[in-house]
This record gives C-alpha cells, sequence and structure tokens, in this order.
C-alpha cells in the first residue's frame, strides 16, 4: 500500500514535467506512466519474452544460480546492491536481480484457486494477500525459479521484500 502511494506521486511527478526525473530515471520522459507489473508482465519477463521455458532464466542447472541471484546460500541473509550479479538481457536491455536479492511485489492479489489462463492478463487486486515474486536473499533455492510465487498481506514490511517498476511510456 506505501508503495502504491510512492507510485501515484511519482506519475504525478512525471505528468507535471518534473525535471529531477530525468536525472534519476534513464530514458524518463514527460507522461510516462509508472506502476507495479502483473504477475503475468513479471513472467514475460523473466521467461525472456517465451525464449526461456527452463527452471530458471539462464537454463535449469542450479549450480550457475551464485552467478545470477543472491540467496540464503550466498547472501549472509542480507540484501545487496542491484546490480552485482549477471543480468537477464532481452533487446540489449538488462534486468538485474530476477531471481533473489528481495522478493518482489506485483500488482495482483493471491488466488490460489484459480490458475492463471493461457494468453490472459488477470489483473486482480481485490483479494486480501498480494503476488511476491522472485525469491529474496533469505530464499532457499527451490524459491528462486522462474515460476515460484508466494503471497504476503499489502500491509507486510520486511527488509527483502521490494519492488520493480513497469514503465509506459507515451513518447517513442
Amino acid at each position: 500500500e506505501d508503495i502504491q502511494i510512492w507510485i501515484d506521486a511519482l506519475n504525478e511527478l512525471s505528468q507535471a514535467g518534473e525535471p529531477a526525473l530525468a536525472e534519476l530515471i534513464p530514458d524518463h520522459k514527460q507522461g510516462d506512466v509508472y506502476s507495479l507489473p502483473t504477475e503475468a508482465q513479471w513472467e514475460f519477463v523473466i521467461r525472456g519474452r517465451g525464449q526461456y521455458m527452463s527452471k530458471y532464466h539462464f537454463g535449469k542447472d542450479k549450480a550457475q544460480l551464485d552467478e545470477y541471484a543472491w540467496s540464503e546460500i550466498n547472501s549472509g541473509n542480507q540484501t545487496h546492491p542491484v546490480a552485482q550479479k549477471e543480468p537477464l538481457v532481452i533487446n540489449e536491455k538488462e534486468f538485474f536481480d530476477m531471481h533473489g536479492n528481495v522478493s518482489e511485489w506485483m500488482a495482483d492479489s493471491w488466488d490460489v484457486v484459480s490458475p492463471l489462463p493461457g494468453g490472459v492478463d488477470p489483473i486482480g487486486t481485490v483479494g486480501t494477500f498480494r503476488v511476491m515474486r522472485g525469491g529474496s536473499c533469505g530464499s532457499r533455492v527451490q524459491s528462486l525459479s522462474s515460476g515460484y510465487r508466494d503471497h504476503l498481506l499489502p500491509g507486510d514490511r520486511y527488509a527483502s521484500v521490494g519492488f520493480r517498476l513497469l514503465r509506459t511510456t507515451t513518447q517513442p
């Protein structure tokens, strides 16, 4: 809930043309709209736009996980600055810490009963819990897989929980 308030304020600054945003956010343009990603959008990225259907975006060998993720094995149970591990690269864009470091809030509510329908992005924010993806610095290896899902209450606060911004740009 706090993150959503922050994102709303960020969007107001973006609409108003706040010049400092261009200094803080690479390639920011006035009017860009920011949000939490939906679960389907996050999954689309970690799967490399459908190219990587293995356990991790880099393959299925968990021995390589140390190169890409902070987990209970190598983090000292502490979060680390972003971009210290190898990124997921899609069309020359780098996505860091998709596995581990901090679990990421999604825009969707947790619904354990309904599976994600193929080809549909069911944006839902009416449930009690919110979806978390990616695993954290305290996660076991099995919790870092591309398909792993978890949930928390919106008001929960933990040092190992963070968020990733999705940007929708209105200009080319």
